[in-house]
């Protein structure tokens, strides 16, 4: 008797799986926070005998100090933080997801050919909604120029942003930009399997 998997079981299993992934990929979303905040306890840990690391090691230790501080206010603290941290990955995750995966993914000599204004606008979209939408999602929202500049800090891509219109005005590049709710819509379209 094998203890080995059948391909073609697993392969049929993730199909059955995948042929509703239009319907479950809006509350899967609202885990995400929660996999973010482990992921950036791993990181700071393995970077930890870095230099500096010791002061990223601490500010995040004060963020969750702040967090448990700021919850404990609430009646019931524990039903608050999960609720705000699901509403918080619910929204973070569908921006981050809408902006992305029903845009063209590139690939081949063409791409290779395009300068890195002509990636970005090709690939990415902007999430519009107003200021509360780029605040609550950390600016993620503004996923053009996250991809321009991605190392700067994410609540100075607002101020960029008429800057990367008009250079894309100038190159007749299209610059995306859709309402979150369009852009589930596009997203839901793509992700559905015939």
């Amino acid at each position: 008797m094998s203890n080995s998997l059948d391909p073609e079981k697993v392969v049929g299993g993730l199909g059955a799986f995948q042929k509703h992934q239009s319907t479950y990929f809006l509350p899967a979303m609202a885990i995400l926070d929660l996999f973010w905040r482990y992921e950036s306890i791993v990181v700071v840990l393995r970077r930890f005998h870095k230099k500096g690391a010791a002061v990223h090691a601490a500010l995040l230790v004060a963020h969750y100090v702040g967090t448990a501080w700021a919850f404990a206010r609430f009646a019931s603290p524990w039903t608050a933080f999960i609720v705000f941290t699901l509403a918080k990955g619910f929204l973070t995750g569908t921006t981050v997801f809408t902006s992305h995966y029903a845009e063209p993914h590139l690939s081949g000599d063409s791409a290779m050919e395009m300068s890195l204004l002509e990636q970005t606008v090709s690939t990415s979209r902007n999430v519009s909604g107003g200021w509360w939408l780029n605040f609550y999602t950390g600016f993620i929202s503004l996923q053009i120029e996250h991809h321009l500049f991605p190392r700067m800090p994410t609540s100075g891509l607002a101020s960029i942003q008429p800057a990367v219109r008009l250079l894309c005005r100038k190159h007749a590049l299209e610059y995306r930009e859709d309402t979150l709710f369009e852009c589930l819509r596009k997203n839901m379209r793509a992700l559905r399997v015939e």
